[in-house]
């Protein structure tokens, strides 16, 4: 997250030591199931969950597997970075791989202990926007991804994930308009007691014109 805000003060000295400083650690973690030991634990004997070990992305702290959330943000820095790297296109790969079998994404996996899991909003609007910025949107499992969010959240009152999906379908007309009175009318309550991540993810989706994650800053 860092390193997205940071994009917009790119022209400054100090900021582009602690940005290298930044993608250096990023390329220096990864998730866990992609070293050859694990790969082969979880091909061999640990079989409760359900990826292709080959494909992994970050996780939020060193030494644990691969999560969602931390590899959609870090394929959506590099994108604001204009960083190429194969780690993004592993990323990629990875979040197409874990993807819900009833569209979008949950925490981590897909199936785990034999039971299908659901996804939740938050997550597959991350997805959304990280495959979007690399240019994936017209795969079957984006689609479902995006029909599973607007679903999901017809009749929703939560603030966060309203934001959220509104960033994630801003390419979509008709959502767009929907999810933009839904998150109004949710901040309408209690402001004063929501979560400052709450509100501020509101702030941003309701810019206009609408914030977009996957474009490059000048």
């Amino acid at each position: 997250m860092a390193l997205i805000a940071l994009a917009h003060l790119r022209d400054r000295r100090d900021t582009r030591a602690a940005v290298n400083f930044a993608f250096g650690w990023l390329n220096e973690i990864a998730g866990r199931e992609g070293h050859w030991l694990w790969r082969w634990k979880f091909r061999l004997f640990d079989r409760q969950v359900k990826f292709d070990t080959s494909k992994y992305g970050w996780p939020w702290i060193d030494g644990t597997v691969s999560w969602v959330a931390p590899t959609a943000l870090a394929v959506i820095a590099h994108r604001v970075w204009s960083r190429p790297s194969a780690r993004v296109e592993r990323g990629m790969s990875m979040l197409l791989d874990r993807a819900c079998s009833s569209g979008g994404w949950n925490a981590g996996n897909s199936e785990a202990f034999g039971v299908t899991l659901t996804a939740h909003p938050d997550f597959t609007a991350m997805g959304l926007i990280a495959l979007g910025a690399c240019g994936v949107q017209a795969h079957p499992i984006v689609r479902s991804a995006e029909d599973y969010l607007s679903s999901r959240l017809a009749a929703s009152e939560a603030t966060y994930s309203l934001a959220w999906a509104l960033m994630a379908l801003r390419n979509n007309p008709k959502a767009v308009g929907t999810l933009r009175k839904q998150l109004l009318k949710s901040l309408e309550f209690d402001v004063d007691v929501k979560p400052t991540i709450s509100l501020a993810l509101a702030a941003l989706a309701l810019e206009d014109p609408p914030l977009d994650l996957t474009e490059t800053p000048r």
